[in-house]
């Protein structure tokens, strides 16, 4: 006697189907890193009007929130913007790799390699390979979707 196995309803989501529409209503995060920055400007603006009690271990002074919405301070803000950015050493690494990522991407070398490698899996690996490549392109956005 064999078993039906009915179908799942149609309009019942799976929890990868809330998570994938969560994860869709996301901002870019070029966007997340401007609010974020807007956000500290904002809360450095309020605390600065409050008075904290701690002091500073080598200077025995006390800290105090700088309002960086002052003039002086956003003169400072863009003024040091871009040696800020040149002196963090990860920050390079991180634009040279994105460039590097999008030319290839941009290219067609990344797709077509990862069709190239998915073709000379053996088929007792794809299951590993899939998650490998699937990780990979995760790097290359639109390359996924594309197998």
């Amino acid at each position: 006697m064999a078993t039906q196995i009915s179908p799942q309803p149609l309009n019942k989501k799976s929890w990868l189907d809330r998570i994938e529409n969560v994860g869709n209503k996301i901002p870019d995060i070029t966007m997340l890193f401007l609010f974020a920055t807007f956000i500290c400007i904002l809360l450095s603006m309020v605390l600065s009007q409050i008075e904290f009690d701690y002091i500073h271990p080598l200077t025995n002074k006390p800290i105090q929130v700088v309002n960086l919405l002052t003039p002086s301070e956003l003169m400072n803000l863009l003024s040091a913007m871009v040696s800020n950015f040149v002196n963090f050493p990860p920050l390079g690494i991180v634009i040279v790799a994105t460039l590097g990522i999008g030319i290839a991407e941009g290219s067609g070398y990344i797709t077509t390699a990862l069709r190239k490698l998915l073709a000379v899996v053996p088929m007792s690996a794809v299951t590993p390979s899939v998650i490998f490549i699937g990780i990979l392109a995760h790097v290359a956005s639109d390359s996924a979707m594309w197998f």
